[in-house]
């Protein structure tokens, strides 16, 4: 991404809670970060291919009733360069699970779906298969024995600040009662 030019970000992360979380209901306590729990995978993925920082500007969190914490959310995020990133993040969603981000770039339109499994550019998916994402999957748990063994952590904490900062400055909006 550092040799194209970026001019916008759209972030679309549906699901269905009780589908991924059912009968979890520490997502909707204090602390719970409620959407910002699958929500948070999308801005790890934007802090790690969005070189420099990214800025909160406005969010509407959309809260339950009888929850304490965000069933869906409306962002608007900033690039340290001024690109805006918009975000709709949705635990409410019956349908598929929607897990895409799509960048704008100066020679077109790139698309991370599938939580970032699938990249699609120009129209053109880039292949990938079951056993690559597992292989994936166990060079991350054989990556944190690694770091367990050692006694370190690898940790990048933009993603968590980001969330900690579009809490600061939400409008919560009261939403109907859910049941996870």
């Amino acid at each position: 991404m550092s040799q194209r030019v970026l001019h916008r970000v759209q972030v679309t992360w549906k699901e269905d809670v009780r589908q991924w979380h059912p009968g979890q209901t520490w997502l909707c306590e204090p602390g719970g970060f409620g959407v910002f729990d699958a929500g948070i995978n999308a801005l790890s993925l934007l802090t790690r291919l969005i070189p420099g920082p990214i800025f909160a500007r406005s969010a509407r969190l959309c809260v339950p009733s009888n929850w304490a914490a965000p069933i869906a959310a409306e962002l608007e995020l900033e690039t340290s360069d001024g690109v805006p990133i918009s975000a709709a993040l949705d635990y409410r969603y019956a349908d598929a699970p929607k897990w895409e981000i799509v960048f704008t770039t100066d020679i077109g339109t790139m698309k991370l779906s599938d939580g970032g499994a699938t990249l699609t550019f120009a129209q053109e998916t880039a292949a990938t298969t079951g056993i690559a994402l597992e292989r994936e999957y166990a060079a991350i748990y054989r990556h944190f024995d690694e770091l367990i063994g050692r006694g370190v952590s690898d940790v990048d904490a933009r993603p968590l600040q980001c969330v900690a900062d579009l809490f600061l400055i939400a409008r919560h909006i009261v939403v109907e009662p859910f049941a996870v």
